[in-house]
């Protein structure tokens, strides 16, 4: 893999992360502000995490994590996968319908 192309999977990663801590913290009914501050760092810094402009550290990715109440994996996973589409794009009430039903699969398969 070329560097260029090295990049371009972190920046990609980095977005993806951006846009699920972004719809997570929405769907938590946190204000930047305020989930910036259960994590103690600056609401700037989690706006510039979100934009993917700023990178995370392992401490700060559990913390949000563990404030959102999600694993830490999960939120890696979400960053990652080739099939997790940016969901930062789609309309929030969309964003919900997709974790409604997944949630609905988990608990219909008794699946963790």
């Amino acid at each position: 893999m070329s560097p260029s192309e090295n990049k371009s999977l972190k920046s990609s990663a980095a977005r993806k992360l951006g846009a699920s801590l972004r719809a997570l913290r929405k769907q938590s009914g946190y204000t930047i502000d305020e989930l910036a501050d259960r994590v103690h760092i600056s609401a700037k810094t989690l706006a510039r995490i979100e934009k993917a402009e700023s990178k995370i550290t392992v401490d700060k990715l559990f913390a949000l994590a563990e404030v959102l109440g999600v694993a830490p994996d999960e939120l890696i996973r979400r960053a990652t996968s080739p099939y997790v589409s940016d969901l930062g794009e789609w309309p929030e009430e969309a964003v919900k319908d997709l974790e409604f039903a997944r949630e609905f699969i988990k608990a219909k398969y008794s699946i963790q």
